[in-house]
């Protein structure tokens, strides 16, 4: 008696380990794949472009940031980029040098557009954002229309 037993809990716990493992696998199998990014930074100095896959992405010259600029005039943790509901903003983080938007410098949290110039410490960058960018091309295009070139 004992032997039945023993053998129809091998096959009862085989069954019902395929009918957890199947699932997750099949899950795993359908996973999407993680949306590009919506926005991006342009070093101007090199021209190395920096996405911003989070919704809100540390800049600084701590490991621990999102984004790291190895530059003596970054702070540790120097600035924010953040997206909201009505757009993206860039915070100071209380840096030594301070964040500066198209040339000014910004108290706390400022709005930022596509093609604007940010500044963190010695390091500029122009933020561009993926709508900017196809609204960019959309427009060169129809400028190029007029000149028998396109």
């Amino acid at each position: 008696m004992s032997s039945f037993l023993l053998t129809i809990s091998r096959y009862w716990l085989s069954l019902l380990g395929l009918t957890v493992l199947v699932p997750c696998v099949i899950s795993l199998l359908r996973q999407k794949l993680p949306a590009p990014p919506e926005a991006c930074l342009i070093n101007t100095a090199n021209g190395d472009k920096i996405d911003l896959i989070y919704w809100e992405n540390s800049i600084g010259r701590n490991a621990s940031n999102d984004i790291v600029l190895n530059y003596n005039t970054i702070s540790r943790y120097h600035g924010v980029i953040s997206r909201r509901r009505d757009g993206w903003y860039v915070t100071d983080t209380g840096s030594s040098v301070g964040v500066f938007v198209n040339g000014e410098q910004i108290k706390k949290t400022c709005q930022i557009f596509h093609g604007d110039k940010i500044t963190f410490g010695g390091a500029a960058m122009v933020f561009e954002t993926e709508e900017g960018r196809q609204n960019d091309i959309r427009f060169s295009k129809n400028d190029l229309k007029g000149q028998g070139q396109y």
